[in-house]
């Protein structure tokens, strides 16, 4: 049910009740120097995340352990849907996964309403 990394994200921030805003709000993606210090962060975009959802691409090592320390869950379970430490998980009931899709559905639809909106020259 949750086969690729890009669901299991959506499922987590949904699951938790958070928007995409809220992951680009509150994801900070540590940047490091040649000698492995954290010198900074940098923050991800919707498109990042949108992307990453919907498996249009794959995410790199930072972004993927900072989504899983934010949500506080093992990479293993991101990166390969089994769970060996965290949080833990079991397979998500028809109601939770039924959830998902109905929020989703109504994310896109307030994606382009805003789309169609900015078109218009509304905002």
């Amino acid at each position: 049910m949750l086969n690729t990394i890009g669901q299991r994200v959506r499922f987590l921030r949904v699951k938790d009740s958070k928007t995409v805003e809220n992951l680009v709000d509150d994801l900070d993606i540590p940047i490091y120097s040649e000698q492995g210090e954290i010198i900074g962060y940098k923050k991800v975009t919707k498109g990042t995340i949108g992307n990453l959802e919907n498996d249009r691409n794959r995410p790199n090592l930072d972004l993927v352990t900072a989504i899983s320390d934010y949500f506080g869950v093992s990479l293993d379970w991101i990166v390969k849907g089994k769970e060996h430490e965290g949080r833990k998980l079991s397979d998500p009931t028809r109601e939770e996964v039924r959830h998902v899709l109905d929020s989703t559905k109504e994310e896109i639809i307030q994606e382009l309403q805003e789309t169609i909106r900015k078109i218009r020259g509304e905002l």
